[in-house]
């Protein structure tokens, strides 16, 4: 170290340019003791190249100092010493100089980060306020000048084309399952699948499946809470008229007249209508029957 203060001998050391300096010593300029240990201190408390720093305040000091006599470079190192000194302002000394800092690098930040929420807030209604002029001349370019005005189809004067109301009436459809099919689509199409366990439920009410609260064993028939029991028991009264009085056939019918009464699903009705169509099947089989002795 105290070799370094005496003779600060600087290394070659590169530039901002990229060309290299000259090695210089402390000794060709005979800066002195106190002035190397000035300079390697100062050296040391700036940032960057220490050895360009040095090299630097070397040939600043030198370019200050008057030229030094050949006979104090023959002297005694005292007689050296004892020569007057001049006085050396640091402030000028490192004016000068362009010292070459390292900037340290600094995390990167996210954008959305760097500002809190309700900073951004302030920024979304700050610019919706400096664009509201703009959207204010935008509406009034786009809106209507004068105010419209809906006309009524009901109050200007028929024109008499159409002179029969009636055909003005919606049609009656070829076939009514058509139209069912039809309705039955529309129906689907708005309708949405059940989202949870109760709406299903809901559905399978509406539609029979399940009974209805508080619980009506007679469920759906409603239609039938007038009709008598006997009606649903007593169905011989139907074969009086067409049913031959014995043989094979009456036989038949007897037993299918037991069978209808002991149907809880059946209506009168359709025990009704089950008969006549054996009554009407019986009628196309009449000379069938007359050849085999059935009637």
């Amino acid at each position: 170290m105290k070799a370094e203060k005496e003779n600060l001998k600087l290394s070659t050391a590169k530039n901002k340019k990229g060309s290299f300096k000259k090695v210089v010593t402390a000794a060709e300029y005979q800066l002195g003791k106190e002035m190397a240990d000035a300079i390697v201190g100062v050296a040391k408390e700036l940032e960057g190249d220490k050895e360009q720093i040095k090299a630097d305040l070397v040939d600043k000091v030198a370019s200050m100092k008057a030229p030094v006599a050949e006979h104090i470079l023959e002297a005694p190192v005292k007689e050296r010493d004892a020569v007057p000194k001049e006085p050396v302002n640091f402030s000028d000394l490192i004016g000068g100089m362009a010292v070459e800092k390292i900037a340290k690098a600094r995390p990167q930040v996210k954008a959305d980060t760097q500002y809190s929420r309700a900073g951004r807030v302030r920024g979304s209604l700050k610019d919706k306020v400096d664009n509201e002029p703009i959207l204010a001349s935008r509406r009034r370019r786009f809106a209507p000048d004068e105010p419209s005005v809906r006309a009524g189809l009901e109050e200007s004067v028929p024109l008499g084309i159409f002179s029969d109301p009636a055909s003005l009436r919606k049609a009656k459809p070829l076939l009514p399952i058509w139209e069912q099919m039809h309705q039955r689509d529309l129906q689907l199409a708005v309708m949405h699948p059940p989202s949870n366990i109760y709406e299903e439920m809901i559905s399978w009410t509406n539609q029979g499946k399940l009974w209805k609260f508080p619980i009506d064993n007679e469920q759906g028939w409603e239609k039938e809470q007038n009709v008598p029991f006997s009606e649903h028991i007593f169905l011989d009264k139907h074969l009086q008229d067409w049913c031959p009085k014995k043989g094979p056939v009456r036989h038949f019918m007897e037993l299918v007249c037991i069978g209808l009464s002991k149907n809880p699903h059946f209506t009168v009705e359709e025990k009704k209508e089950h008969i006549l169509g054996y009554k009407n099947y019986f009628a196309g089989k009449s000379k069938l029957l007359k050849e085999l002795g059935a009637v």
